[in-house]
């Protein structure tokens, strides 16, 4: 697992950012639905409709295409053994 400077890489690639309420890959419990509108900038998130949800408020971030110098980025590595 990469431990990431969440901070920086959202101040540097802020305009970029697309936030989901949902984890898109998990289909595992209770599916969500999923389409074009999953993933929206900061600006048209729905901060007040999901407040409500603390720290589950986002559930997963993405920067289209790809982060350049994402290695900088990195502050630790941790391996996962499986079955954790």
């Amino acid at each position: 697992m990469l431990v990431i400077d969440n901070r920086r890489l959202i101040e540097n690639y802020f305009d970029k950012i697309k936030l989901s309420p949902v984890n898109s890959g998990s289909a595992m419990w209770v599916p969500q639905p999923r389409c074009r509108d999953t993933f929206k900038g900061f600006e048209n998130y729905p901060w007040e409709q999901r407040k409500k949800c603390g720290e589950g408020a986002v559930a997963e971030l993405c920067v289209p295409d790809k982060i350049e110098d994402f290695a900088n980025y990195v502050e630790d590595v941790w391996e996962i053994k499986p079955g954790n």
